[in-house]
Order: structure tokens, then C-alpha cells, then sequence
């Protein structure tokens, strides 16, 4: 192993949008490994030649992910534990959960027979933060990237956006009509993920939701029609600040400090690009039910996950609020 190379980080969703403005600041930064996991290996590839020099010290690591894909979860989970094992990376110290897809509708089933949506936002972050579980440092953080969605904004009301509307996962897994909708789900979903990693991780690891703000450029609307996708990525970050939207750049600027140790993430589990927000409260009985359901689904067990995954019920006991 490099002997500057320390500490390691993992970050999902690199190839575009904040995953990619994030990487560009983080991936090459001295004493640092960076696992990046990709939905296909063209998609490694583009990423290498994105982040050129950056990718070119032996410290950056492309796993192939397809996070619509269950047993491909497994198999990038594998081969990060192989990587820790075999003394190639050390214990990850920072995991950031950032892939998502926004789709024109929730018709489409993966290979699982659930819900795209569901399947990649949701579910393949959860299975894969598992399952990597016994690889996190002592003192590692975790940061699951949201979206304002779980509480309406004013520009979500201008938009005629709903708040997201949270189902049974059993429910969620199943296709309906409302692309948008599911996706605001598995925001919310992911909202409950990060409670209950942070209710549960041993002292001195952490987890915390991070709001980037509505951010025009990304690439979650790659399953919309052209012409959304020309206006969502060329026009409207040139006209963000009108309607209080957030550019890749600052967001990146804003993370970058949290994922390389830099900078406290404090204790509310809760961090946005935006000063002054707040996350909504939640039922800790909705967080169990969803952790459990999630764990199910997904098929994580005992012996897939490190020791504390593994006590739920321990998240009934924390008062976090007023049901969400």
C-alpha cells in the first residue's frame, strides 16, 4: 500500500453532476484511497478520463455497481471487502451514498422485479452500506445524499412539486404512474436510512442526511425527454440563484470539507449546502419499519452486516420527534 495513502473514501454516483464536482475535489487529495463505484465499465472509463490526473496515482479505485441490480450490489459489496482485506485500501473512513435517477414514470421493474426507482435510489444504497458495514474505520462518517423534497420548498410549491408521500416499501416496490413522486419517496427513504444509521453506528463513527438544495446541471433527469434535459442541465444553472437553486459547484465546495475530515458534522445528523435548514421531525417507530422492511427486501442478515446493523429495535428507544 501507498504509505501516504491513510484513510480511504467511498462515493457513489461520480460520473456526473455533485457526484463528479465532488470527486474532483476529493479523489487524488494526498493520504486518500477513493472507491467509486459505476453502473457499467464504459461509464469507468468516461469517469478515469473526467478525472484525469486525479485518477492516475494508483489510488483511485472503479468498482462496477448497478445499483438497479441487487446481486450486482453484492458483487461491488464483495470486491470492497476484498479491497479493505487484502490490504489494497484501508478501512473506509467516509462513505458518501450519492447515485440517484429521477424517471418520467415508476412503470419500469429491474432485475429484482422491483421498482427502478426504489431499486437504485433507495434499496442499493441501503444493501450496499450493509453489507460494507465491518469495513468502516472506528471514526468513519457517512453521508447519504437527499434532495429538499422531504419537506416542500417554496420553489416545490411554485413548481407544483408534492412533499414526498412515504408508502410501505412493499408498496414502493410495485410500479405506478408517478415518476416523481416515487422518487421523493426513496428521498425520504433515504432520509430514515441516515436516522438510523446514525441511531445505531458505534460511538465515534456518524451519519448524517445532506440536503444539496434544488441543483439544476446534474444528470437525474437523464430518463426525462430532451428538451427537459437541455433546460434542467444548459439553461437553469445559469439562473439558479432566482429561485434559490444551488449550482454542482457549491455543492461540491459545501461537502467536500465533511468527506475529506475536514470539518465537523456536528450532532443533528443533519447538514445542508443552505444555512439554516432544519430536518423535518420523524416517528422512530417509521424509522424501524423502514429499517427492517429495507433489511428484508434486501436480504441482509446477520452474518452480511457488521454487529450493530443488526439491532433495530434499539432505534425505538430514541425520541426524535413527532411523527414525519
Amino acid at each position: 500500500m501507498n504509505q501516504m495513502a491513510t484513510r480511504s473514501l467511498l462515493l457513489t454516483g461520480a460520473t456526473s453532476g455533485l457526484g463528479l464536482g465532488l470527486a474532483k475535489r476529493v479523489v487524488g487529495q494526498p493520504g486518500w484511497h477513493a472507491v467509486l463505484p459505476v453502473r457499467n465499465a464504459k461509464r469507468g472509463e468516461e469517469l478515469k478520463a473526467a478525472l484525469g490526473d486525479r485518477a492516475a496515482a494508483g489510488t483511485t479505485h472503479i468498482v462496477v455497481c448497478d445499483q438497479g441490480s441487487q446481486e450486482s450490489v453484492r458483487t461491488a459489496a464483495a470486491e470492497i471487502v476484498r479491497l479493505v482485506a487484502d490490504g489494497v485500501i484501508p478501512p473506509l473512513r467516509t462513505v458518501v451514498l450519492n447515485a440517484a435517477v429521477l424517471r418520467n414514470d415508476a412503470h419500469e421493474l429491474g432485475p429484482d422485479g422491483i421498482e427502478l426507482t426504489v431499486a437504485t435510489n433507495l434499496l442499493a444504497p441501503h444493501a450496499l452500506l450493509a453489507r460494507i458495514s465491518p469495513q468502516l474505520a472506528a471514526d468513519a462518517r457517512v453521508m447519504i445524499v437527499g434532495s429538499p423534497t422531504i419537506r416542500q420548498t417554496l420553489f416545490q410549491r411554485l413548481a407544483r412539486v408534492k412533499t414526498a408521500q412515504w408508502q410501505p416499501l412493499a408498496e414502493q416496490c410495485l410500479p405506478s404512474d408517478d415518476g416523481v413522486q416515487a422518487y421523493a419517496r426513496t428521498k425520504l427513504g433515504l432520509f430514515y436510512l441516515s436516522r438510523a444509521a446514525g441511531g445505531l453506528v458505534p460511538e465515534g463513527m456518524s451519519a448524517a442526511y445532506f440536503d444539496p438544495g434544488v441543483m439544476p446541471g446534474t444528470n437525474i433527469l437523464r430518463e426525462r425527454g430532451q428538451f427537459s434535459q437541455v433546460y434542467w442541465r444548459r439553461v437553469l444553472p445559469y439562473i439558479a440563484w432566482t429561485f434559490g437553486g444551488v449550482t454542482v459547484g457549491r455543492g461540491a465546495r459545501s461537502m467536500s470539507p465533511y468527506v475529506l475530515h475536514q470539518k465537523s458534522m456536528g450532532d443533528s445528523g443533519f447538514l445542508s449546502v443552505k444555512w439554516g435548514k432544519r430536518a423535518p421531525a420523524v416517528d422512530p417507530a417509521r424509522v424501524h419499519e423502514y429499517f427492517v422492511e429495507a433489511n428484508d427486501i434486501t436480504g441482509i442478515g446477520e452474518s452480511d452486516a457488521a454487529p450493530w446493523w443488526s439491532q433495530p429495535d434499539r432505534l425505538l428507544g430514541q425520541a426524535v420527534g413527532p411523527r414525519a
